[in-house]
C-alpha cells in the first residue's frame, strides 16, 4: 500500500509540474536611442499545474528587471485568462562533456601533415639565414673599401696623405669606388628580393598548413553559456497549445536618423527621405523581424528635476593660503580657462542663422545612397507628446555585429525655394542654400544628410530638428553658375589730431566684391563679409561702403555685414567694401 501511495504521489506531481523547453524567435524590436526592446514568440502547451516553459536562447545581457509575458491561445476553446504567471527565473546551463577526440587515424594524419610541414619550413629558414650571412659579409666588404678608400684621399695629423704620380691614377681610385657602390646596392636590392620571397613562400607554407589541419580536425562548435531563462506558468484546467510572448530590454543597440535630400532643379521639387541607421551587439542576430523605431527614452527618468536652493549671501574674503598651495591650484584654473575660451571659439561663427548649414563632411556609418531614389512602402507614423515612433512596414535583418542597416521609414515631399550667398574673404564659391518648411505632422530629427541636384550626388550635409510646419534651411553644395571673384584693393593709414586733441591714427581698408550670374534664370545672392569687433571703447570702426542706407544691407553691429544682390541672367554686380578703424596713437592695437 505504501508503494502504490509513493507512486501516486509521483505521479500527482509530476501532472502537476511540468518542464517544457522550446525553441523561441524574434518576431519584432522596438529600437531606441540607446537600447532595443525585443519580442520573441514560442508554441507551448499547457496541461493543468505549473508548466515551466523554458527558454534557451536568451542573450546573457537582457535586462532582467525589463521582462515581461503574455499568452495567446491557439485553440478557438483555449482559456488564457485562466493561466497565472508564477514567475521568472534563470538557471545555469548544464556543461555538456567535450566532443571525443581525434580517432587513431586522424592523429596519423595530422602527424604526417605536421611533419612535412616541419621539412619544408627548416629548408625556408635555412634560405633566409643563408641570405642574412650573404647581406651581412657584404655590409663588411662595402665598409672596408670605404674605409681603404676615406684612407687614401683624406690626410690625418702627422702622416703625409698618399700620393698619386698622375691624374690617371687618382681618377681610377674614384671610378673604383663608383663601380663598387654601383655594385654594391645592385647586389643588396637582388638580395632584399630574394628574402622578400623567401618570406612570403614562408607564409604561403604556413598558411597551407592551416588549411589542411583545418580540413583534418574541424573547429569543435561553440556551446552557448548563457543561462535558461524558465517561465512558470499555472493553470486551472487544461489550456491547451497557446503562444509564450516574452519581451526584454537590451543595451548595446542604438538607432539614428539620417536622410537623402534629392531637389529636382528643374521641377522647383525637392524630398527628403527618411532613413533609420539601426546598429546592433546584443548577443543574438535579428533575423527577418518587424522593427519599430522610437525616440523614446525608456532609461531617462520621467521625474522632473529636483529645483536646488538658490542663496544670497554676503561675501566672505578667502583665507590666505601658503604660496605652495597657490602653485598648486594655479595649473586647474589654467586648464578650465582654456577651457572656457575654446569653448567660447567653437561658438563663434560668420553666420548665427546658419545653424542648419554644414560644412562638406564625410560620414563613415554609410556609404552613398544611389542616385536614383527607392521606392517603398512608408512606416506608419505616431507621434505622442513624449515620442515618436516608425512601425516599419517590412522585414529586415540586423545582425550583433554593430554593422549599420540602412532602414527607409518615410518620404516627405518639400516645395523649396533656392538662395545662394558667398562668404569671398574666406573662399570666392558661391554655395546654393535650400529653403523650406517642414510639411510633414511628425518632428525631423537631427541626422546626417546625402544630397542629390538633378540626380547627381553633390554633397553630405547635417540638418538639425525639425519640428512639424516649422522652416529650416541647410546648405546643399557649391553653385559653379556664379562666379565670385574678391580683391584686396588697398590699406591706407593716416593720423589726425595734434595740438588741442588728441592723436588718433586711422586705417582704411579696401576691398572689392564682383559677383556674376551665368545662370539663365534670375538668382538672390547673399554676399557676407566680417567687420572688426572693437573690444575697446577708444577704437571706432567705420563703415564707408556699401553706404548705411543701401538697399538689402544688413549691418546689426555683429561682427559681418551682408548685402544681398538681385543679378538678372548674365549680370554682374561689384561690391566695394570700405571702412575704417581709429584709435589713439598711444593704443598698441593687434588683430588688424
Amino acid at each position: 500500500f505504501c508503494t502504490l501511495l509513493v507512486e501516486l504521489i509521483i505521479a500527482v506531481v509530476d501532472r502537476s509540474m511540468s518542464r517544457k523547453e522550446v525553441d523561441s524567435k524574434i518576431a519584432s524590436v522596438t529600437v531606441y536611442e540607446n537600447r532595443a526592446q525585443v519580442h520573441r514568440v514560442a508554441e507551448a502547451t499547457l496541461t493543468k499545474g505549473v508548466t515551466s516553459v523554458v527558454f534557451d536562447d536568451i542573450p546573457r545581457g537582457v535586462d532582467r528587471d525589463s521582462i515581461q509575458v503574455g499568452l495567446r491561445p491557439l485553440a478557438d476553446d483555449a482559456a488564457a485568462d485562466a493561466v497565472a504567471l508564477n514567475g521568472i527565473t534563470f538557471e545555469q546551463r548544464e556543461a555538456k562533456p567535450d566532443a571525443k577526440e581525434d580517432d587513431d587515424s586522424v592523429r596519423a594524419a595530422v602527424l604526417k601533415v605536421q611533419k612535412a610541414f616541419e621539412e619544408k619550413k627548416e629548408a625556408i629558414n635555412d634560405e633566409i639565414f643563408d641570405i642574412g650571412a650573404r647581406k651581412q659579409a657584404l655590409e663588411g666588404e662595402t665598409a672596408m673599401l670605404t674605409t681603404y678608400f676615406e684612407g687614401a684621399t683624406t690626410s690625418r695629423p702627422n702622416e703625409p696623405a698618399e700620393t698619386y704620380d698622375n691624374v690617371e691614377q687618382w681618377q681610377k681610385l674614384v671610378e673604383a669606388k663608383i663601380g663598387n657602390d654601383a655594385d654594391a646596392v645592385t647586389r643588396r636590392r637582388a638580395l632584399d628580393k630574394e628574402l622578400k620571397d623567401a618570406k612570403k613562400r614562408l607564409s604561403d607554407l604556413e598558411e597551407q598548413h592551416r588549411e589542411e589541419i583545418r580540413a583534418l580536425r574541424p573547429p569543435k562548435k561553440a556551446t552557448s553559456t548563457a543561462p535558461l531563462m524558465l517561465v512558470h506558468l499555472e493553470a486551472k484546467s487544461d489550456v491547451g497549445k497557446v503562444e509564450v510572448l516574452v519581451s526584454y530590454m537590451m543595451s548595446n543597440a542604438s538607432w539614428k536618423a539620417a536622410y537623402d535630400l534629392r531637389v529636382n532643379t528643374k521641377t522647383g521639387q525637392a524630398t527628403l527621405t527618411y532613413h533609420a541607421l539601426v546598429r546592433q551587439s546584443c548577443g543574438e542576430a535579428w533575423e527577418n523581424v518587424n522593427l519599430t523605431m522610437s525616440t523614446a527614452k525608456p532609461a531617462v527618468s520621467g521625474r522632473a528635476p529636483d529645483l536646488t536652493r538658490w542663496y544670497a549671501q554676503v561675501y566672505t574674503p578667502p583665507v590666505r593660503r601658503s604660496k605652495a598651495s597657490m602653485q598648486k591650484k594655479s595649473a586647474g584654473w589654467g586648464g578650465s580657462r582654456a577651457r572656457r575660451e575654446q569653448a567660447n571659439d567653437a561658438m563663434l561663427d560668420l553666420d548665427e542663422d546658419d545653424g542648419d548649414e554644414a560644412e562638406m563632411d564625410s560620414s563613415d556609418d554609410d556609404e552613398t545612397s544611389a542616385s536614383e531614389p527607392a521606392r517603398f512602402d512608408g512606416a506608419e507614423v505616431d507621434e505622442t507628446r513624449t515620442a515618436l515612433s516608425f512601425d516599419v512596414p517590412h522585414q529586415h535583418t540586423v545582425l550583433a555585429n554593430n554593422d549599420p542597416v540602412r532602414v527607409s521609414l518615410t518620404v516627405i515631399n518639400l516645395t523649396p525655394e533656392i538662395t545662394y550667398a558667398t562668404r569671398p574673404s574666406a573662399a570666392e564659391l558661391a554655395y546654393a542654400i535650400l529653403n523650406a518648411s517642414n510639411p510633414s505632422n511628425f518632428t525631423v530629427m537631427p541626422g546626417d544628410a546625402n544630397v542629390f541636384v538633378d540626380g547627381q550626388f553633390v554633397t553630405k550635409t547635417t540638418l538639425n530638428r525639425i519640428a512639424p510646419k516649422s522652416t529650416f534651411r541647410v546648405g546643399i553644395g557649391q553653385e559653379s553658375g556664379i562666379k565670385v571673384t574678391y580683391k584686396a584693393i588697398k590699406e591706407e593709414d593716416s593720423e589726425s589730431g595734434g595740438m588741442l586733441s588728441a592723436k588718433k591714427k586711422t586705417r582704411e581698408y579696401h576691398r572689392l566684391v564682383v559677383v556674376k550670374n551665368q545662370k539663365d534664370d534670375p538668382v538672390d545672392v547673399r554676399v557676407e563679409h566680417e567687420l572688426p569687433t572693437a573690444e575697446d571703447s577708444r577704437v571706432e570702426v567705420k563703415l564707408i561702403e556699401p553706404a548705411p542706407k543701401t538697399p538689402h544691407l544688413e549691418n546689426k553691429g555683429e561682427g559681418k555685414l551682408a548685402l544681398t544682390l538681385k543679378l538678372q541672367p548674365r549680370e554682374e554686380k561689384k561690391v566695394p567694401i570700405v571702412l575704417t578703424v581709429s584709435y589713439p596713437t598711444d593704443l598698441h592695437l593687434i588683430g588688424l
